[in-house]
């Protein structure tokens, strides 16, 4: 009997990331099982928004004051 296997990709996030990681991220709970999806509930701009937000927070260095 041959196993079944689910290939999981990771991806780094991107500001170029579009409408079918969108699509993905609003079928996630916005709140589930103590995991957190910010990006749940956005409109696509609003999404766009947060994605160069992320991309930069992502790329600091060193402590964040606040």
């Amino acid at each position: 009997m041959k196993g079944r296997f689910t290939v999981i990709e990771l991806k780094k996030l991107s500001a170029d990331d579009g409408q079918d990681i969108y699509d993905m991220l609003q079928t996630i709970p916005k709140n589930e099982n103590g995991l957190v999806n910010n990006a749940n509930g956005m409109t696509y701009d609003e999404y766009k928004q947060w994605l160069v937000r992320m991309k930069q927070g992502s790329e600091q260095t060193g402590l964040v004051d606040g």
